[in-house]
């Protein structure tokens, strides 16, 4: 796959102040060399698949790679990439279900869930 398959035809709301849930239409941001961006439109979901075909971040998740998202230029373990966009860039959030309180990471979310006081009132 090609990085010009980018679309224009998809309207990207700024995130509400608790940030974008992974259910959310994307912008990929990922800096090409000659300074553009990809800006192919993409759910929170299939970031890992996005990043895969489209950029080529490929390999075990020890590999080290180096964030091109806009100006970031973090390097980290491949593993950790999706989750440092979706944090460290999209903002991504995960609202308890009851009380609505937010995480940035899924495990925390269900961990808060299973003894959220306001189910338990």
């Amino acid at each position: 796959m090609s990085d010009n398959l980018a679309s224009n035809d998809f309207v990207f709301l700024e995130p509400e102040p608790s940030g974008y849930t992974f259910e959310q239409m994307n912008e990929c941001r990922w800096s090409r060399p000659d300074g553009s961006h990809c800006s192919y439109p993409f759910f929170g979901h299939e970031l890992s698949a996005h990043l895969r075909e489209y950029h080529g971040i490929r390999g075990g998740d020890k590999l080290r790679v180096r964030c091109s998202w806009e100006d970031c230029t973090k390097e980290l373990n491949k593993g950790n990439l999706s989750r440092h966009v979706e944090g460290t860039h999209l903002k991504v959030v995960y609202p308890c279900g009851t009380c609505n309180k937010t995480f940035t990471r899924e495990y925390n979310r269900n961990n808060h869930q299973a003894i959220c006081s306001v189910q338990q009132q």
